[in-house]
């Protein structure tokens, strides 16, 4: 864990060491090479962690990393302290460009004393920790226990597990299995690598075929591994009795291998592969053959194997619940045939849903409980305190082992990122936007490579959490992009107790006082109710606050302490019953991330937020502002501006959604990345939308009551944003034409496209140019030409939304259209009155909505020749078209392998009253 904090105080040292380069006094250059100092210390500690961290540990050097980790807190407090004074003593708005006023408050200011008076403290602190090498292990000596980085302790752990998951208990793995079975037998003479891909111990084993080849080997594959190293793991399991003659030093391991297996046949096991470069060097390493021999690969990384074979098996690692609970009755209760006595059924069900499907946890649950009475108070217990047991237990130690496997892979940032999840509740879906915008507000993403933002680079880290099965997926869109995800229970409980040891996160979830020291984040739960947050030094230290589980009553007392939070990064206060912005807020000068989501009551935001220099994301989504005070113009690091709100109603409206008023000088905002939703108001010579074609960082671009006479200067900014991805132009009515029809040379990354207001014709630059395009939603359009016909040939269109867009009576998807289309919305086209779909036409379609098409009452014809549709929801259709679907109908032949079929229809109270079709 220290090397996640020595890695957040070297990147903000090496955001300070610039500042210090512009300062000439001598004094000042003492201190900048008194910060140098502090740089090098930081990178050779990171460097010894990083090497240590694959020998293990013992008590006095655990003591001894604990001290750095302090050391590394100590000098993030005063550097951020400097930067908090530094910004209090010059109020510029333009942060980027003043380094003179930074220069000269540091120069003549109470922020050059006060570093100059610390750092030597920290100094002091550093010779202390200069021995270091005296008792760290070396790769020779036995660890303690919590040295769980161990080769030897990962090795044992998979022994335990493979014993834990025996393959007849690895309930619903069996197709998988038999088929790994079938390959490794009859597959050939030709070498084949077989890959195995799913979470830690989610039971990638088989069955004992050690017979059927001349030679056989289990060989675990450690991070660190040297190729010597793995060949004679080989050969000693290989050559058992003749170790010492194979491997003695010298000898040329590969040469020696090869010319001991001609013509014989072999099968290895390489567990825990964790990289491309990692299976390249093991695999030119092995001796080629035709003999018949194969290669085993366990891996968690999902887009491993793909690069190297189409023998490939995914294991997700997940049971379905009868599975799951089956599995749990084999290990709970062997002594009783495994039946679930009647008393504990109910918290069996509980227990079972808390390991989330995981096989390993199953099991291992399962073992601990088959030793405890059949009684259901200690039971219930065991339930209730099942995240402590995970921590104590010495056979539930085991899934932390698993996942520690996992966790040594990620470096130090990736830690971090996965850490964070300790921030919020248990079962918590967390939207993917909103976790990404406080990673990067809490600097766990850095260097960005080549033309990626910070943002695209954490999302590639979502996604290795996700591919190394860490993280779960809750939410996709149907282009396969994330939209929420979260962490399994058990994983929590890990994570949660790594987050304890290193100080990383502490969760507030009583009513109680903490006095704590160095609090680097918190996460109060139960918000309402802890009326003593954080006291006495801790709270000079926090850097990131999250607040859930509000309790109107008492939120005003909890929310004024927050502003003590001097050095705060991160707060969040969504779904907060607060009835006006904040006024503490704008003295948290060093706020990079602010989220008043959801809070309803607020109305304005003050001119005072100027002060918020470093901020760069404003979450202002589902409140009442309105429009937004010119000062937000000083705001030039702000990155992600959101401020859009729906009045859901049971229908789609054209005033649903609303936005805020911008104005002259947005155009300042040049680091703007999400602009979302902004209303300008029109001037004589657009001059709003000329600037936001200086808004070249934009990635989402959300602009309502556009007039027609504006079209001209928005196609040409929007021909600017070259990186833009996400398109959202509305109308000032209905009525109101979208002049977008001009010449345009778009983004070519543009994969979504809302027009939302009636259009002469849908834009020549939508196709074919835009072949990123993956949904297009066109309301209010009312086209007379069918849409159909300009989109079909859309290579990578997934969604298409249509919304009073066409004023005819056909809708016709042609033969071989819309190859990769999986969602299809309609609504309210009154005039239609036939929907045609051709022979191979929309192939993909998974979900059909048909909305309000008041003269649409026969199915959609070739409805029947779509094989893979889940789902036909239907809203306001007329009841000559319900009819068709009913059992008894002649025609419901015709949907009769769709799974789901509902009808829907607003009653007298305007409530959705829904009808079972399936």
């Amino acid at each position: 864990m220290a090397e996640i904090a020595i890695t957040a105080a070297l990147v903000l040292v090496e955001e300070a060491i610039p500042y210090f380069s512009h300062l000439k006094l001598n004094r000042v250059k003492d201190l900048r090479t008194e910060v140098q100092y502090l740089r090098t210390w930081l990178k050779g500690m990171q460097a010894f962690l990083w090497d240590q961290e694959s020998k293990g540990t013992t008590e006095s050097l655990k003591h001894k990393v604990e001290q750095a980790r302090d050391v590394a807190y100590d000098i993030e407090d005063v550097l951020d302290e400097f930067m908090l004074h530094a910004f209090h003593q010059h109020h510029r708005h333009d942060i980027l460009n003043t380094v003179h006023d930074l220069s000269h408050s540091v120069k003549h200011g109470s922020s050059f004393s006060d570093l100059s008076s610390k750092i030597p403290k920290i100094k002091e602190k550093i010779n202390n920790l200069k021995d270091f090498a005296t008792i760290a292990p070396d790769a020779n000596t036995n660890p303690s226990e919590s040295g769980e980085s161990s080769s030897t302790g990962l090795r044992t752990a998979h022994h335990q597990v493979m014993r834990l998951l025996d393959h007849n208990d690895i309930v619903g793995f069996e197709r998988i299995s038999e088929d790994v079975i079938r390959q490794l037998i009859h597959g050939g003479l030709e070498l084949m690598t077989i890959f195995l891909v799913g979470r830690g111990g989610s039971g990638k084993r088989i069955k004992d075929v050690r017979g059927k080849f001349d030679f056989h080997a289990w060989v675990h594959v450690s991070p660190s591994f040297s190729e010597d190293e793995l060949l004679r793991d080989v050969f000693k399991q290989f050559f058992p009795a003749s170790e010492h003659t194979f491997c003695s030093a010298g000898m040329d391991l590969k040469a020696n291998l090869t010319d001991y297996l001609q013509r014989k046949s072999y099968v290895i096991i390489f567990d825990n592969i964790c990289s491309k470069e990692q299976w390249e060097c093991i695999y030119k390493a092995l001796p080629s053959g035709s003999s018949g021999s194969k290669i085993i690969v366990t891996t968690r990384m999902t887009d491993l194997a793909s690069n190297f074979t189409n023998c490939i098996h995914t294991l997700d690692g997940l049971l379905a619940k009868q599975a799951a609970c089956d599995l749990f009755h084999k290990r709970a209760f062997q002594s009783r045939d495994r039946e679930c006595p009647p008393q504990l059924r109910s918290v069996s069900e509980k227990i079972v849903e808390k390991c989330e499907g995981s096989p390993l946890a199953i099991a291992t649950v399962g073992a601990l409980l088959s030793k405890k009475p059949m009684d259901l108070i200690q039971w219930n217990k065991f339930h209730d305190s099942l995240g402590t047991v995970i921590g104590d237990d010495a056979n539930l130690v085991i899934i932390s082992r698993i996942l520690w496997q996992s966790y040594r892979e990620l470096s130090s940032n990736h830690r971090s990122c996965f850490l964070y999840f300790t921030m919020f509740p248990e079962d918590c879906s967390i939207e993917r936007g909103r976790l990404i915008r406080m990673w990067v507000a809490e600097r766990f993403v850095t260097s960005p490579r080549g033309e990626k933002t910070l943002e695209e680079v954490a999302e590639e880290y979502l996604d290795e959490l996700i591919g190394r099965n860490l993280v779960r997926a809750s939410r996709r869109d149907l282009d396969g992009r994330i939209r929420s995800c979260r962490v399994e229970s058990v994983t929590l409980e890990f994570i949660v107790k790594k987050s304890e040891e290193g100080n990383f996160v502490l969760v507030l979830a009583d009513q109680n006082t903490v006095s704590a020291d160095n609090i680097r984040r918190l996460s109060v739960r139960k918000a309402g109710t802890a009326l003593s947050l954080v006291t006495g030094e801790g709270a000079k230290t926090v850097r990131s606050a999250l607040f859930s589980g509000w309790y109107k009553p008492h939120s005003r007392r909890i929310l004024e302490r927050v502003g003590n939070f001097k050095l705060l990064r991160v707060l969040d206060l969504q779904d907060a019953p607060l009835d006006e912005f904040p006024g503490y807020v704008v003295s948290l000068t060093l706020l990079r991330y602010l989220s008043l989501r959801n809070a309803t009551k607020i109305k304005e935001v003050p001119t005072s937020i100027k002060k918020l220099l470093c901020l760069q994301t404003l979450d202002l989504r589902q409140t009442g502002v309105t429009k937004l005070p010119k000062e937000i113009l000083y705001l030039h690091n702000l990155r992600h501006l959101l401020a859009y709100r729906y009045d859901v109603k049971n229908y789609v409206d054209f005033d649903s959604v609303q936005g805020v008023e911008i104005f002259a000088g947005i155009g300042y905002l040049t680091n703007l990345q999400n602009l979302s939703l902004v209303k300008y108001k029109p001037d004589k010579h657009c001059k709003i939308l000329r600037e936001l074609g200086r808004l070249t960082q934009l990635r989402k671009l959300g602009l309502f009551h556009v007039k027609s006479a504006d079209g001209k200067h928005l196609c040409t900014s929007i021909e600017k944003m070259k990186n833009l991805r996400t398109l959202d132009v509305r109308s000032t009515s209905e009525e109101e034409y979208l002049n977008m029809e001009g010449r345009l040379h778009p983004p070519p990354n543009l994969q979504r496209l809302y027009l939302k207001g009636r259009l002469h014709k849908i834009p020549a630059w939508v196709c074919p140019p835009l072949n990123h395009l993956s949904k297009i939603g066109l309301k209010w359009s009312k086209l007379k030409a069918s849409p159909l016909d300009y989109l079909q040939d859309l290579p990578e269109l997934v969604e298409l939304e249509l919304v009073d867009a066409y004023t005819g009576v056909e809708l016709v998807f042609a033969v071989g259209s819309f190859k990769k289309l999986k969602k299809l919305h309609v609504e309210k086209l009154d005039q239609l009155h036939t929907v045609v779909i051709q022979e191979g036409a929309v192939p993909d379609l998974q979900k059909m909505v048909l909305c309000n098409c008041v003269n649409l009452k026969k199915l959609p014809l070739g409805i029947n020749n779509l094989s893979r549709v889940e789902e036909l929801l239907l809203y306001e259709m007329h009841e000559e078209f319900i009819a068709q679907l009913h059992k008894s109908s002649e025609d419901r032949v015709m949907v009769s392998r769709i799974p789901i079929i509902r009808s829907f229809t607003l009653d007298a109270y305007k409530h959705w009253s829904v009808q079972n079709l399936s």
